[in-house]
């Protein structure tokens, strides 16, 4: 949305994944996470879309999307968010973390099994936002 273009083989692209310590694995899954960051400011808006499928299925029900972010100063903003059928749930994170906290949004609504997910993020140069563990959960 703003900041530097996300390009292959350049110095001014962005990161993407920040490569987890061996530290941050005891706390989350995998070897990377989502890097939100930019050398200049930035507004970044990362989002998937789910859906049901003739294989799988996305049931409409009332789900939890959970994830665990790290972040920095110098963010001026950090949101979370699910949209289904033009209904929007989101959790904004207004604080630092230096270490990985849960994030919740409770009481998403599925419809016409689809939901997109995903995270806005603002900020200034060299501010960032580790994201992972992301998760949607049907509630029972």
């Amino acid at each position: 949305m703003e900041g530097n273009a996300i390009e292959l083989d350049s110095t001014r692209s962005p990161f993407l994944n920040h490569f987890n310590t061996a530290d941050e694995r005891k706390s989350v899954i995998g070897e990377k996470s989502l890097l939100i960051t930019d050398q200049v400011p930035f507004r970044r808006k990362v989002f998937q879309k789910l859906s049901s499928t003739p294989f799988v299925k996305l049931p409409d029900g009332i789900y939890t999307l959970t994830a665990k972010i790290k972040s920095s100063t110098g963010l001026t903003e950090l949101e979370m968010y699910g949209i289904s059928d033009g209904t929007r749930a989101s959790v904004k994170v207004t604080s630092e973390s230096k270490e990985w906290k849960t994030i919740k949004i409770n009481d998403i609504k599925v419809m016409k099994g689809s939901l997109e997910i995903g995270f806005m993020a603002q900020g200034g140069p060299k501010a960032f936002c580790q994201v992972d563990d992301v998760s949607v959960v049907k509630n029972p």
